[in-house]
């Protein structure tokens, strides 16, 4: 009797880890899904903060992340995204992403500055590229809206 009790409880033992593993599995996979459901942007212009300078535009913040309303701020990989918008848009020097879980996200975006024009040698109208203190070259959007003049470089046409 004390072989078939120790057999029985193994059994009973057994149905339950099984069981309990089943169970876990179940529950791991609501808790997933509701998690998912929580990271959905409902209302981007709430839960989505974006600081940036006058030449970068929200919209194009917005837009290179994917953020728009029905988004799934869990299934976007924003270290990539942030790689792409990087070379994409050359005005950025630097951008930081701050998720604010489960529905959040805020992004600063800081621009380059201009330290000179430069000029392509016979051309008859303006570049619109600038240069900034690290040596890159962009091109500045929006018009001259900058408060002072800068110095110009000029660029020898290309042969």
């Amino acid at each position: 009797d004390r072989a078939m009790a120790k057999i029985i409880l193994g059994v009973l033992i057994a149905v339950g880890a099984v069981g309990g593993s089943v169970g876990l599995v179940a529950c791991g996979r609501g808790l997933h899904e509701t998690w998912q459901q929580q990271c959905i942007l409902t209302d981007v212009a709430k839960q989505v903060q974006v600081e940036t300078g006058s030449h970068v535009k929200r919209s194009v913040i917005l837009e290179g992340f994917g953020l728009k309303e029905g988004a799934n701020l869990a299934e976007i990989d924003f270290a990539a995204k942030r790689e792409e918008l990087m070379q994409k848009v050359p005005n950025i020097r630097s951008l930081t992403i701050t998720r604010r879980q489960p529905d959040g996200v805020a992004i600063s975006v800081i621009e380059r500055e201009p330290l000179a024009k430069l000029e392509i040698k016979g051309a008859k109208n303006p570049s619109g590229l600038v240069v900034d203190s690290e040596g890159v070259v962009f091109r500045r959007r929006g018009g001259s809206t900058d408060p002072a003049p800068y110095p110009h470089l000029t660029r020898p046409t290309k042969r």
